[in-house]
């Protein structure tokens, strides 16, 4: 991913896309690049500027499973930022975020993301999400 440059001392873990959870149930395509050292988001909106995201290692609080309809959930990773606290949410990928991954950027799940967070931070990560 372009945007978030790996450091000399950093090691990629996971990069792929993921739908961003807007207003209603899914949203649009996002990237995330995670690494041993932070988490990076690369939202893409259609209509106005892309908006990247960049949480350092033990800047994230809690990731809880929101319920929106039977058998429909998201994702939500809680994250302090400078200007206090922020939220992204993850959804899963759609058919319409999969024809924006025809470009060649596999597509994840939120829950493999987690998995693979919780395996590279150990302690800095925070606990399995739970269901809300």
């Amino acid at each position: 991913m372009e945007s978030f440059r790996l450091l000399p001392d950093e090691r990629e873990v996971l990069h792929g896309m993921v739908a961003a959870r807007r207003l209603g149930i899914s949203g649009g395509p996002a990237l995330v690049l995670l690494t041993d050292r932070r988490l990076c988001i690369l939202d893409h909106f259609f209509f106005k500027p892309d908006r990247g995201l960049e949480c350092p290692r033990g800047s994230i609080l809690s990731i809880t499973r929101k319920k929106v309809l039977p058998g429909m959930s998201f994702l939500r990773l809680d994250y302090r930022a400078e200007q206090g606290r922020g939220h992204f949410d993850f959804a899963r990928v759609s058919a319409m975020s999969l024809a924006v991954a025809a470009i060649g950027v596999a597509p994840v799940s939120p829950e493999l993301l987690m998995d693979q967070m919780h395996l590279a931070w150990g302690e800095d990560a925070p606990r399995r999400w739970m269901a809300r």
